[in-house]
């Protein structure tokens, strides 16, 4: 399998321009990219639940979820989490649900937790503990997120984090790509290219 070293700028301009290259708008764009950079900075794998999102070609067949219900269907965590994660705070409520690429939660936990004195615990559905932010620690299970239903709690149960062990939350300017999904990603971000033309390279707008 070979790699990739790439930098965060780098991550947050592809991700964002292979986003905009499916349709998806500028606001979404921008938080899933800042998801991702999160994740790459944690040296948390990203880009395999972001390309399969990409090759599903009718983005507007993707659901929007009700996120005030307790219980949806298929968060899509990469586009939604970072509102759902912003309203489960001003609300100081819980939520369980299903989730597509459940690692994007963490990142919106940590995304949030960044610019706000908010705690966030991600159980899976046996109401086992996979992640916590509490203030500038954090605890991820070493396990991989395989479940597809996990539950979201905003005030953080003591009895369950003297149990954990908590690390300092550390961020890096690299990171390490498999260069097959990188290259796919690439080719997402090329649709948002101008194309090639007498016009626009007159006026400038390149290749």
């Amino acid at each position: 399998m070979l790699m990739v070293e790439k930098s965060i700028n780098q991550i947050k301009s592809e991700t964002f321009k292979a986003l905009i290259g499916i349709n998806l708008s500028k606001s979404l764009a921008d938080d899933c990219s800042n998801l991702c950079c999160n994740l790459a900075k944690i040296k948390i794998p990203f880009l395999k639940d972001l390309i399969t999102l990409l090759k599903r070609n009718k983005i507007e067949e993707l659901i929007y979820n009700d996120v005030h219900k307790e219980v949806t269907k298929n968060l899509i965590a990469p586009f939604y989490g970072l509102n759902l994660i912003e309203y489960l705070s001003s609300e100081n409520i819980n939520w369980s649900g299903n989730v597509i690429a459940p690692n994007y939660l963490i990142s919106a936990m940590l995304t949030y937790n960044l610019e706000n004195p908010k705690n966030f615990m991600l159980l899976n559905k046996h109401k086992i503990p996979v992640f916590c932010v509490n203030n500038s620690l954090m605890y991820l299970t070493r396990n991989k997120l395989l479940d597809n239903f996990y539950h979201i709690e905003t005030d953080l149960n003591l009895s369950i984090t003297d149990e954990l062990k908590f690390h300092k939350i550390v961020y890096f300017d690299r990171c390490i790509i498999n260069k097959s999904e990188w290259n796919q990603l690439l080719n997402y971000s090329k649709k948002t290219y101008v194309k090639e033309s007498k016009t626009s390279k007159e006026k400038g707008a390149g290749y």
